[in-house]
């Protein structure tokens, strides 16, 4: 069986950790091609943590870059992101595994205080504005920038082949970049990991587009799997 290239698009270190995730049995039919498409570059600490009761996490680069918790209690998408910020010092609540799930667990349970919601630049949901309309005080305070890069040289070379190329894809602004500046290709795999990101998948007409079953790297990490062991490629 010929290896299948596995385009890895996220930054650097999520990348590694998504190549771990992948079954033994899987990885020696597949050549990884590490191509970041997008950087994550700190911002100068400028903002005063001292008045936030509580933060909301959706991202696990937001815990990387904000304050330690001491105990404070913190939101969080996703079971990884919730675990880093209880590492953190956070009293960590996983609140679902969507940024939608979040806001409703949130205003569940209404936290008194002022909140900091932890992120980047470009951020998704809308979560401090849609909280604060339904009369929380959370501010938004961005910690580092996503920049997009081109590709690397490897993967465009791959990407000007016709033979199949896999694609697992983790955002909308990452697939629309992919879409953006990626050649046509007739046997482009694509792995959604939500209907958000598929949609920004359209203009790429990939051969086949798959959603992950739930927003997680693990389900992501199944999709591909079973795109190479069934090779239903081409």
């Amino acid at each position: 069986m010929q290896k299948i290239p596995l385009i890895l698009t996220r930054p650097k270190g999520s990348n590694a950790v998504f190549e771990a995730d992948i079954a033994p049995k899987v990885r020696q039919h597949v050549d990884f091609i590490h191509s970041p498409l997008l950087e994550i570059v700190p911002i100068d600490g400028g903002y005063d943590s001292t008045g936030a009761d509580h933060a909301i996490f959706t991202s696990a680069n937001g815990v990387k870059y904000a304050p330690k918790g001491n105990g404070r209690r913190a939101f969080c998408v996703g079971e990884k992101t919730t675990q880093l910020a209880r590492s953190h010092g956070w009293d960590a609540v996983f609140a679902g595994a969507t940024v939608l799930a979040l806001k409703d667990h949130v205003l569940i349970n209404r936290p008194q205080g002022e909140i900091h919601h932890y992120s980047g630049v470009f951020v998704r949901g809308n979560v401090a504005e849609d909280l604060s309309v339904a009369g929380l005080r959370v501010t938004n305070i961005p910690l580092y920038e996503q920049r997009l890069l081109p590709f690397s040289a490897q993967a465009l070379s791959v990407l000007e082949r016709r033979a199949p190329v896999v694609v697992p894809l983790f955002s909308p602004r990452t697939a629309a970049h992919f879409a953006a500046i990626a050649p046509a290709h007739p046997q482009l795999y694509v792995v959604a990991m939500s209907t958000a990101v598929a949609d920004s998948c359209n203009e790429m007409s990939p051969a086949r587009l798959i959603i992950a079953r739930e927003p997680t790297a693990k389900s992501m990490a199944l999709c591909v799997e079973n795109l190479v062991l069934n090779h239903s490629l081409g």
